[in-house]
């Protein structure tokens, strides 16, 4: 009888990582959507947020949080962690992706606000000028 020796790794298969990536993308994000649409509920509803705002937070929120979630998973499985350290991995990855994405839409934000408000400007204030007096020699 002939035993095959194998030996077993840790490596997760490369064809289960897409899956994987796509299916924890899908929950980040409506994880995501579903907190800002409860924060943004509140806000419509006391007449603080018009509602087209509203839908574009939620909409951000969700896609950010999405996206996040599933770089995390792609870049945790294609390097085969797995057990805790692949959740604290996902955690980690998450959390740093989600803030280069608000960061991101902060200031793409910021500026278009800045694009789309009205340019003041302020005229120089007048300057005092007097006449100075000299006298000459004769």
């Amino acid at each position: 009888m002939t035993h095959v020796n194998q030996t077993a790794t840790s490596v997760a298969p490369i064809r289960f990582v897409p899956h994987a990536t796509l299916a924890m993308g899908t929950l980040g994000a409506l994880v995501g959507g579903t907190v800002a649409a409860a924060k943004n509920f509140r806000s419509v509803k006391e007449g603080d947020m018009a509602r087209e705002d509203a839908v574009r937070g939620v909409v951000r929120e969700a896609a950010g949080t999405g996206l996040a979630t599933a770089a995390a998973t792609a870049v945790v499985g294609t390097l085969g962690i797995t057990g805790f350290a692949a959740g604290v991995g996902i955690v980690a990855l998450a959390t740093g992706t989600k803030y280069l994405w608000d960061t991101g839409v902060a200031n793409k934000k910021a500026a278009s606000e800045a694009e789309a408000a009205p340019v003041t400007v302020k005229e120089p204030a007048a300057t005092k000028t007097t006449a100075k007096k000299t006298k000459t020699k004769k």
